[in-house]
């Protein structure tokens, strides 16, 4: 996680993840931003090969991800930034894992439908509401304004979420 790997260190990791996975179905989770680590689409083509399922792609970077769709185009492709989700649905990916559905779940389910359904116009529209969504989280901190966000909507329905960012280890 804190070192920056090539192709060889990043396919070696992911089989040995698949052979300890046996027969579940393994995705690998591309994040630059947050890894340092680049997974590139032979690379990618060489673990579908290997066994596996697919891919959340949060690397923002909609020529790559057009990479990892040719590469494999068997595999389960996923974007993971909604900014991107119309561009990589019209290239053949599977949809998205977003944070933003967490807070805005109807609005890319809306973009999602209007994509599948044909109505362009709609979908652009739409695109450009996520687009807008994702600029008023990075006024602040993003997943501070997620959280935060997350837990109003919950509120509203009765429950309690927490608000405060917590340690991926913390309790």
């Amino acid at each position: 996680y804190y070192y920056a790997l090539g192709d060889r260190e990043i396919v070696a990791h992911f089989r040995a993840l698949l052979r300890a996975a046996s027969d579940a179905p393994l995705f690998a989770y591309t994040f630059p931003a947050r890894t340092g680590n680049q997974l590139s689409a032979e690379a990618f083509r060489t673990l579908v090969e290997d066994g596996l399922a697919g891919l959340k792609d949060s690397t923002s970077d909609d020529e790559l991800h057009a990479a990892y769709l040719s590469a494999a185009p068997g595999a389960q492709i996923f974007v993971g930034s909604p900014s991107h989700l119309l561009h990589s649905l019209r290239h053949g990916s599977r949809g998205g894992v977003a944070a933003l559905a967490n807070l805005r779940p109807e609005l890319i389910l809306a973009l999602a439908e209007a994509w599948r359904d044909g109505r362009d116009e709609e979908a652009e529209r739409l695109q450009e509401e996520v687009r807008a969504a994702e600029r008023a989280l990075a006024e602040e901190s993003p997943l501070v304004a997620l959280k935060r966000g997350v837990s109003e909507v919950m509120a509203e329905h009765g429950s309690r979420y927490p608000s405060a960012l917590r340690s991926p280890l913390g309790a």
